[in-house]
């Protein structure tokens, strides 16, 4: 009897299998061959799910969009349905530590981002899914803003646009020192409480 495999499953294996590549070794990094040998496939076996290299890339990079969207949709229940100033405070700053490179997981998409949106600069190719993680974060920043404006819980007479890009420029600065030295976790984590705190009244 035929084994039945999951084609869906298949592609986010096949997925992950680039997103480790990518980590590990750069985009350019990320051929057929290597991403077969990392999956564990013939190149045949990858062909025969996607059409070509660029459609590959570009699924993983959108897979990457996807399971950080969920985890921050997942935290963004819990910000919205916390009671206090304080458990407000806390489910922000672990929202925002989604992005940040503080676990294996984080580390590999973090890194795998940084390389993206490098390329994304010259090519149009990952333009869509890198516009999309920024776009995402932007939202998320200016809810997180907003939401303390209206509440009070942020000083008086601050610029809101001003704090959007303010706070959106540290978690990509963020990012970007996590996956050029390794092991900051606890202080990026401490460098967002302060920056948050720096801003209530």
């Amino acid at each position: 009897m035929p084994k039945i495999v999951d084609a869906e499953a298949r592609r986010e294996a096949i997925a992950d299998a680039v997103l480790a590549v990518i980590a590990r070794e750069g985009l350019r990094a990320a051929t057929l061959s290597t991403i077969a040998a990392e999956s564990g496939l013939a190149v045949g076996s990858v062909r025969h799910y996607f059409v070509g290299h660029s459609e590959l890339l570009t699924f993983a990079a959108e897979a990457l969009v996807d399971r950080t969207t969920a985890r921050l949709e997942s935290h963004l229940v819990v910000l919205t349905a916390a009671g206090s100033a304080a458990a407000r405070r806390l489910s922000a700053v672990d929202m925002l530590c989604e992005v940040l490179p503080l676990d294996g997981v984080r580390e590999v998409e973090a890194a795998v981002w940084l390389e993206f949106a490098v390329a994304a600069r010259l090519s149009t190719e990952f333009a869509h899914p890198i516009g999309m993680l920024h776009d995402g974060l932007r939202a998320l920043v200016t809810r997180i803003i907003t939401a303390g404006v209206q509440s009070g819980r942020l000083r008086a007479g601050i610029d809101a646009d001003v704090e959007v890009a303010r706070l959106h420029a540290l978690v990509d600065g963020l990012v970007l020192h996590g996956v050029l030295v390794p092991d900051t976790g606890d202080v990026s984590r401490r460098v967002l409480e302060t920056h948050l705190d720096s801003l209530s009244r």
